[in-house]
C-alpha cells in the first residue's frame, strides 16, 4: 500500500523540495548549536556529532519491503492476516544478528504523522503527512518553511529534549553522573 500511495500522491519532485527544506533546517539547527554560549566545548562537540548523525527520511523509504511473494486469497481475510503476520515474523527473524538498518522505516508511507526514533538517530516524514497544510509543493517557500520546516525542527529537538538527551550520538543510552 505504501508504495502505491507514494507513487500516486508523492512525486520525486515533492520529495526533493522537502529534502531541501530538511537540509536547510538541519543546517540552521547546527548553526544555533555552534553559537550557544552556555554549552561547554565537550557538550557542543557531542551535540554537533549527534545532530550530524541524524538521518531525515522523506516521503517513503529508499528500499521498500517486497511483498511480491505473498499470495492473498480473495475470500480469506483471516488467512491473509495470518500470512502477513507470518511474513512480518520471518522479516524480524532475518534481522537477528544483522547490523541495524538505520534506513528501515517504523512507519508506513501513507501514515499521517512524523516519527522520531532517537536510538536510530532518524526522523521520518511520511508522504501521508506531507500534505497541505503541512506541505504544499505549489506554495511559496516561506509558507512551507513555516509549516513543514517548523515540524522538522520540532522533531530534531526531540534528540536533545529530556528523553533524547539520554541518548548519545551513537544512539546508546548513557547514564549521567549527578
Amino acid at each position: 500500500m505504501g508504495q502505491a500511495y507514494a507513487g500516486a500522491y508523492f512525486s520525486p519532485e515533492t520529495r526533493t523540495q522537502v529534502e531541501e527544506i530538511a537540509l536547510n533546517v538541519k543546517a540552521a539547527f547546527r548553526a544555533r548549536i555552534v553559537r550557544l554560549d552556555w554549552l561547554d566545548e565537550r557538550t557542543r562537540t557531542e551535540a554537533l556529532r549527534k545532530l550530524d548523525a541524524y538521518v531525515i527520511e522523506i516521503g517513503y523509504p529508499t528500499n521498500m519491503r517486497d511483498y511480491s511473494t505473498l499470495h492473498f486469497q480473495e475470500k480469506d481475510l483471516l488467512g491473509n492476516v495470518l500470512l502477513c503476520a507470518r511474513s512480518d515474523w520471518h522479516d524480524m527473524l532475518a534481522h537477528l544478528g544483522a547490523p541495524v538498518d538505520r534506513r528501515e522505516w517504523l512507519e508506513t508511507p501513507q501514515s499521517a504523522d512524523a516519527l522520531h526514533t532517537g536510538w536510530l538517530r532518524q526522523v521520518i516524514f511520511p508522504a501521508g503527512f506531507l500534505l497541505p497544510p503541512v506541505f504544499d509543493p505549489s506554495a511559496d517557500a516561506a509558507i512551507n518553511y513555516g509549516a513543514v520546516g517548523a515540524v522538522i525542527g520540532h522533531e530534531l529537538t526531540h534528540g536533545f529534549d529530556t528523553k533524547g538527551s539520554a541518548l548519545d550520538s551513537a544512539g546508546e543510552l548513557r547514564i549521567l553522573a549527578v
